[in-house]
């Protein structure tokens, strides 16, 4: 029985999401397997379905495309290849507890006691205390992508 997402998934997610624009097969293999990897080289040698990784890459993303995770743009033939994008709905649900996060952050500052905030919370938006500080690493984590090196 499945417990979420696999390591593969994860990584394609977090892929997707800090890439602006859908993205191939072939750069998505660039960037999971940079030039000079074991596993680069032996696709280029015998051929990405007889190496196990790759395959397994292309596998996931299949099945994310059939579970509506991941949408495909393109036809899928030379010089129109698929280009993967994360679901717009999905993006549009993250997008809107990555706010919620957001502003549970930014009013945590002004109450004097965790108590307070956490009864403000329960009062005005209905959430468990478990919900509301995971929203707000949810957030935390979101600030963090979006800042560049030199900031951080």
């Amino acid at each position: 029985m499945s417990r979420g997402l696999g390591l593969i998934q994860r990584w394609l997610f977090n892929l997707l999401h800090s890439n602006e624009k859908p993205m191939t097969f072939a750069e998505i293999l660039a960037r999971a397997y940079p030039a000079g990897s074991y596993e680069r080289d032996m696709a280029k040698i015998i051929g990405g379905s007889n190496v196990g990784r790759v395959r397994s890459l292309r596998r996931t993303l299949l099945k994310m495309v059939r579970d509506d995770a991941l949408v495909t743009l393109g036809s899928g033939r030379r010089g129109d290849p698929h280009r993967y994008e994360i679901n717009g709905f999905i993006k549009n649900e993250a997008l809107r507890h990555t706010n919620v996060g957001l502003l549970l952050l930014e009013a945590r500052t002004g109450f004097p006691s965790r108590d307070e905030f956490l009864s403000w919370v329960k009062e005005n938006f209905g959430l468990s205390e478990l919900q509301a500080y995971d929203l707000m690493a949810l957030a935390a984590i979101e600030k963090l992508w979006k800042t560049p090196p030199e900031a951080a």
